[in-house]
């Protein structure tokens, strides 16, 4: 990494700190007073990510574990302004999405020298097949991401109301009612994100090996995790599933998402070397 890049990755992966401390430091009071300020601070911290993933994929798609993170931060950054502009209450998400989107940063900093040299495919080398699943894996990871730290918001609000001690970080986040429903909906489009990112993946591989499906650690993981959101959606519907325990089976789709997608990255970039 250059010495001029580094400064420049460091950037983005603080960029969103800004609008986090704006509402953390506001009264709870002044919460509609400070819509304007959020507003320049999230669009500004949601285009350092974002830019600089664009930059980074100007070179073409590499497989790599530093690209990953930057395009998963970059794109769960533009989907919260989305989100945060259609639900109010997703605006206070920010204080727990802007120090998880900055670590991933970080890493991805750390581990960019990492990257594979030269690029998977290049531009118009692109297989459109290839290209719509990228784009949809990229999105359902980012859907499920905000999925799963509304989650989290969730049981800070429960466990702060069981203990009957909230604290300065509840009292900023969204309600719990407003957590769960934020989380609920984001898991119905996350399910259907993965299923797309699921048939696009398999018509990608048959049109690059004739094959309709390769049972490796990423396919499994993602199979595994669409069927728990399914089973969780179905558990809700059906016998009202909530809380805790709602929240906690979120967190372990998040999770085999994750070891299926930036997971496998860095065990092929990173530990395989």
């Amino acid at each position: 990494m250059s010495a001029l890049s580094l400064p420049l990755h460091l950037i983005a992966a603080a960029a969103l700190l800004p609008a986090a401390a704006a509402v953390w430091l506001r009264p709870a009071e002044r919460e509609a007073a400070g819509d304007a300020l959020f507003w320049v601070l999230a669009v500004l911290g949601a285009a350092g990510p974002a830019l600089l993933a664009g930059a980074l994929l100007d070179e073409g798609w590499r497989p790599g574990f530093g690209l990953t993170l930057w395009v998963t931060a970059g794109g769960a950054a533009a989907l919260y302004l989305i989100i945060a502009a259609l639900e109010p209450a997703a605006r206070r998400l920010i204080l727990l999405l802007g120090p998880y989107l900055t670590a991933l940063g970080l890493i991805a900093t750390i581990w960019s020298d990492t990257e594979r040299d030269g690029a998977l495919l290049r531009g118009g080398a692109l297989d459109p097949w290839l290209t719509l699943h990228i784009v949809l894996s990229v999105a359902a990871y980012a859907v499920i991401t905000l999925a799963a730290i509304s989650a989290a918001a969730m049981m800070l609000q429960e466990r702060a109301l069981k203990n009957r001690r909230p604290t300065r970080l509840t009292r900023r986040l969204p309600a719990a009612a407003e957590a769960e429903a934020l989380e609920h909906r984001l898991l119905v489009a996350a399910e259907g994100l993965l299923g797309l990112g699921l048939v696009t993946g398999m018509g990608a591989l048959m049109v690059q090996t004739g094959r309709l499906l390769a049972l490796d650690h990423k396919t499994m993981l993602t199979l595994a995790a669409f069927a728990g959101i399914a089973l969780l959606l179905w558990a809700r519907a059906r016998w009202g599933l909530r809380g805790r325990k709602a929240a906690r089976a979120v967190l372990v789709a998040y999770l085999l998402v994750t070891l299926g997608f930036p997971g496998v990255k860095f065990v092929t970039d990173v530990l395989a070397g």
